[in-house]
């Protein structure tokens, strides 16, 4: 029963460590320090991470979303043109302080 345990735990921790990793910038020295990321009215939380991948902006789309969801911000997310931060973690542009997706600046809405 011991090492059943022991091997759940390790297996919780390799996942967590995946999770973590998968949530980190992806930014590379080549890229700009700002990226002009615009999101069309109606994109939903697939299409506005298939968006933030093809930027490089996030590492995967599968941890972006789960990470929205768990934080219940994935129907938060807005349409809009937005300046993101090379260097933004996936949760930095889930998280922000306000009820958008732009990691740092909202420029202006795309309606």
């Amino acid at each position: 029963m011991k090492r059943f345990w022991v091997s759940v735990i390790s297996i919780a921790f390799i996942f967590l460590g995946l999770f973590y990793f998968a949530l980190r910038s992806p930014s590379q020295r080549d890229q700009p320090a700002n990226i002009l990321l615009e999101v069309r009215s109606g994109a939903g939380l697939g299409e506005i991470s298939k968006l933030l991948k093809s930027k490089k902006l996030i590492r995967s789309q599968l941890a972006f979303k789960a990470y929205a969801l768990l934080w219940g911000r994935g129907n938060l997310l807005r349409a809009g043109r937005y300046n993101l931060s090379a260097v933004s973690s996936a949760p930095e542009i889930v998280v922000s302080p306000s009820a958008t997706a732009a990691a740092t600046q909202r420029i202006g809405n795309s309606s």
